[in-house]
């Protein structure tokens, strides 16, 4: 995965979260991971990424595009402390592991902005976003660069830890979501809950209910959604999860209309890239879809 696990062009959808103490040091040079990150990324490599604050559970930073990665040789053993996460829970265990130097595996990332929530369009694109991953024993990954701060403009060094969460926790040894026991699987999609599919929109401008210029993704993967839209100057987003009773949307913000809710009830899934979707006005075209294990 991108902020995971170094992979070939094609390669297994991923869910990542960062874990605690991950982020750049406070002025008082203190670790802290002020938000609720998520990131999926599908076979292809679109990802969104969608950060929420801890404190006031509203959005720091969303953005989605298209990854790469580059192998570098491998390092010197490095250690950390981490606690892990999931994007809903609170921490559940702390543990230092040792990164042993065979493991110890260093890799280039750049994550390219198609949307991004700090900027518009055209200038999303020119956003620059690098990072230099090191594998970490237990599997975790710490990343290290520099970037813009989102909130005072400035550019500064950051670490952060990542860690893999299940695809789905609900269907993952099997269950349709409805609690029953019958076995079945998600939807009877007949997979490991494990599918998934991505949704675009691209509208230079009126076409999307008549109003102004549109950008839009969608990626679901097992038991996770995320989706986020900007409309003129407007930006949307929303994150959703299965679990025992189904889907529910556990985040929104902004006002605009994003198919999370239907791409959860199965909607572009078992179809073919390039299909289309028509939601809120807008045309959704189903760009990459594809089947558990």
């Amino acid at each position: 995965m991108d902020r995971k696990t170094p992979q070939h062009q094609a390669m297994d959808p991923s869910t990542a979260s960062k874990l605690p103490p991950s982020s750049a040091p406070l002025p008082s040079g203190t670790p802290s991971e002020p938000t609720n990150t998520l990131v999926l990324t599908s076979p292809q490599r679109s990802y969104i990424d969608i950060r929420i604050l801890k404190s006031d559970f509203s959005l720091q930073w969303a953005f989605a595009g298209t990854s790469s990665t580059s192998l570098s040789p491998h390092l010197a053993p490095s250690s950390t402390t981490t606690t892990t996460t999931s994007p809903t829970s609170s921490p559940s265990k702390t543990y230092h592991e040792n990164a042993e130097p065979e493991k110890a595996t260093r890799y280039q990332s750049t994550w390219h902005h198609w949307l991004d929530s700090h900027a518009p369009f055209q200038e999303a694109e020119s956003v620059l976003d690098t990072g230099s991953m090191l594998v970490l024993g237990n599997g975790d990954v710490l990343e290290t660069g520099s970037s813009v701060d989102p909130e005072t403009g400035e550019e500064r060094g950051y670490e952060e830890l990542w860690g893999e969460i299940p695809l789905d926790t609900y269907t993952r040894g099997g269950g349709d979501g409805d609690g029953d026991g019958d076995g079945n699987d998600a939807r009877g999609r007949g997979d490991d809950g494990q599918g998934g599919v991505v949704l675009k929109l691209d509208d230079v401008g009126g076409g999307y209910a008549g109003r102004e210029r549109a950008r839009g993704m969608v990626i679901r993967i097992g038991g996770w959604c995320q989706g986020v839209l900007r409309m003129g100057e407007g930006f949307t987003v929303e994150r959703w999860e299965r679990g025992g009773v189904g889907w529910e949307r556990i985040f929104r913000e902004g006002v605009g209309e994003v198919p999370c809710g239907v791409v959860c009830e199965g909607v572009g899934e078992g179809g073919r890239e390039g299909e289309v979707v028509e939601f809120g006005g807008g045309v959704w075209r189903v760009v990459e879809v594809w089947e558990g294990g």
